[in-house]
């Protein structure tokens, strides 16, 4: 039997909902799309939740859950539950250490342990693979369980513009993501959430996931206006990296903005990591250079990302591999070394810069003359950049060519 959402909210329980997730989560108050999102899968409604990176929308996937807790002691007494599908095992991991700090049981099931039979009643957050998501495993151990689909109140896809970007040969259980909500209860609201979802993405995932294209719809602009963006032509082969020289400051002791360096392989990673070394300033440990890809150990990969959240690390030159979910408050310089393959990599790598809204930082995109007129001046995703950026190459200080595209991009969105 398909379960009953109230069309109308406690608004006792509502506030004091937002109180102690306020509470625990340390913020003076929520913002007005996580509440939305929040009332929406509560009163059984599925929702598109575009949020821009840094716009708190992780806090929105706790909300339906704390109108069932009176207090922040009562979290474990509550027996409601989410479900969330994450893309990647690093992410998953560190949102439920994250969850159980501030008191949240969480646990993360995914095709490298097998817990889904480790799964009680206390857990308050089930984060899932896509993998494990539509696995007869799982379905046996937990989605057919009595106590599991009578408490799931919600389920929640993150990063959900995967299932359009990987849901074909890369990751292929994205797109049977039908399979998930067709083993549960009738009706369980779906929170689709991501920071990049354009329309015809939006179409494609809800698509692929089986849910109706009229469903209710949250957006805000993903224009950073504390961003200055630009695309620099490489004035030197691309193979030597004598362009990266320009990130050094002019002045000696000029400090080095936190920088992340976005390749397309490790192989560039590995080199650009060892390029910059060599020329490093000699008030800029070369230490304080690391290059990021899948390769690397778990332990490694944590040692950078806390590197990064406490300042020792500069600068980091990453694949893909390094971002996703991951906040770092530091980076005030993200560089796209060669176009990234879509415009929604792209975006999704500006956005993992400059997070505060009181920060100002920059962006860089190094291209080659060729990809420029190839990709530039006949794609309509790459005009968008095209259309708010210019080259850095004038005789202008840096300052104030900093201000002259802040004003730009001021005026400009993202969105298409």
């Amino acid at each position: 039997m398909p379960p009953k959402y109230p069309q109308a909210l406690d608004e006792g329980r509502l506030e004091k909902a937002e109180r102690v997730l306020c509470e625990i989560f340390e913020v003076s108050e929520l913002r007005e799309h996580q509440k939305l999102a929040g009332r929406n899968i509560l009163q059984g409604k599925s929702t598109v939740y575009d949020v821009p990176t840094g716009g708190g929308k992780t806090l929105a996937f706790w909300y339906p859950l704390a109108y069932d807790w009176d207090s922040k002691d009562s979290i474990s007494v509550s027996q409601k539950v989410a479900l969330v599908v994450s893309p990647l095992n690093a992410l998953m991991n560190s949102q439920v250490e994250a969850l159980q700090k501030r008191g949240i049981p969480a646990l993360a099931v995914n095709n490298e342990k097998d817990e889904g039979g480790q799964i009680r009643v206390k857990h308050r957050v089930i984060f899932i693979s896509p993998e494990t998501a539509v696995s007869t495993p799982f379905h046996e151990k937990v989605l057919k369980i009595r106590t599991f689909r009578e408490h799931c109140i919600e389920v929640v896809i993150d990063e959900a513009h995967c299932a359009s970007e990987w849901g074909e040969e890369f990751r292929p259980e994205y797109a049977q993501l039908t399979k998930l909500l067709a083993r549960l209860p009738s009706g369980l609201p779906v929170l689709l959430a991501s920071a990049t979802m354009p329309e015809d993405v939006i179409h494609d995932v809800l698509f692929k996931v089986g849910l109706p294209q009229d469903s209710a719809r949250i957006a805000v602009s993903n224009a950073k206006y504390n961003i200055a963006l630009s695309v620099r032509i490489l004035q030197h082969p691309g193979s030597t990296y004598a362009d990266l020289f320009t990130l050094f400051p002019v002045e000696p002791d000029a400090e080095f903005p936190q920088t992340l360096i976005y390749v397309n392989n490790r192989k560039e990673a590995e080199e650009i990591q060892d390029f910059l070394r060599r020329h490093c300033p000699s008030h800029l440990p070369t230490s304080s250079v690391e290059f990021y890809h899948r390769f690397l150990t778990d332990k490694r990969k944590a040692e950078i990302a806390e590197g990064l959240r406490s300042g020792r690390l500069r600068c980091v030159i990453a694949t893909d591999a390094l971002g996703m979910g991951m906040d770092f408050l530091g980076i005030m310089r993200v560089i796209l070394w060669h176009e990234p393959l879509t415009f929604l990599s792209l975006i999704q790598k500006l956005g993992r810069g400059v997070r505060r809204l009181s920060d100002l930082g920059e962006a860089i995109l190094f291209i080659t003359k060729a990809s420029y007129a190839k990709h530039l001046t006949n794609n309509k995703y790459y005009m968008k950049v095209h259309t708010i950026s210019f080259s850095f190459l004038g005789s202008s200080s840096r300052d104030e060519i900093l201000v002259r595209i802040s004003h730009r991009v001021g005026a400009t969105s993202w969105r298409s």
